[in-house]
């Protein structure tokens, strides 16, 4: 079983789309997604959260996010 990413890890993103390097800012577990922000595309996607092998998590780090909405909380 492959690794899930939480609020504030970077993961590469290994699909067909090829959108390099990203944060997770949320994950809502609710619908299996997160946010994740690719610096190079200039946006932010949403993407399943299940990591069927369409990422890997590059970085872990202890985050700070909001209980209520499990935003990444930036400083």
């Amino acid at each position: 079983m492959l690794s899930r990413a939480r609020a504030g890890d970077f993961i590469k993103d290994k699909s067909p789309m090829k959108r390099s390097l990203g944060l997770v800012m949320a994950v809502d577990e609710e619908t299996g997604l997160m946010c994740v922000r690719f610096p190079k595309a200039g946006r932010d996607h949403w993407i399943v959260w299940e990591n069927n092998g369409q990422y890997r998590v590059i970085s872990r780090y202890e985050a700070t996010y909001s209980p209520n909405t499990k935003e990444l909380l930036t400083k």
